[in-house]
């Protein structure tokens, strides 16, 4: 499946700067994998740095745990419960628990997300069904230390450098206004 979400410059430098993990990790594509991008596109690439900051771990974690509470207690119906009854797990739930931990902790660690993961295999093994539930909570419970632990530990700033990102949004408006009078 595939989604595609459109955003005004705005919203996505605001949503990079609030740590979004699904918009943060579009920071991080290799360029093999990238269909489009212009000159806006590789400077945003190029200061990724000025996004990045603890508030990441509020946002994995939060997205992580929201996935743990519909992995646990959402009765699943349609196509998710032959998923659950094929499996005995909701996978997509339980990949993306798993995958927001292990991203939130690289992200912390590294400053950076690798992609392709070295979780890919894994990752797909969830997705799968190969796992039980049993072994995500216990891997979850797991992850979850890391991640508090990479918190405690991370180099990234407490807060997004919000004024150079307000002075970076401003001179690639003015840059793309000039670029078409």
């Amino acid at each position: 499946d595939s989604d595609f979400t459109c955003y005004s410059l705005q919203k996505y430098f605001k949503l990079l700067s609030d740590n979004n993990p699904n918009v943060v990790e579009t920071l991080f594509v290799n360029k093999e994998n990238i269909i489009y991008s212009n000159r806006a596109a590789e400077e945003i690439l190029r200061y990724k740095h000025i996004f990045l900051s603890k508030r990441a771990y509020y946002k994995f974690f939060g997205y992580a745990d929201s996935q743990f509470r519909k992995l646990i207690n959402k009765k699943p119906i349609g196509r998710r419960k032959e998923i659950v009854d094929t499996h005995g797990i909701d996978t997509k739930y339980a990949a993306h628990l798993i995958r927001l931990l292990l991203f939130g902790i690289e992200l912390l660690d590294t400053g950076n997300i690798k992609f392709p993961s070295d979780w890919s295999k894994y990752l797909i093994q969830i997705k799968k069904g190969e796992w039980p539930l049993s072994h995500i909570i216990d891997k979850a419970t797991y992850l979850v230390e890391q991640l508090e632990n990479a918190f405690n530990h991370t180099k990234l700033p407490e807060l997004p450098d919000l004024e150079a990102i307000n002075k970076f949004q401003i001179k690639l408006i003015e840059g793309h206004w000039s670029n078409n009078n």
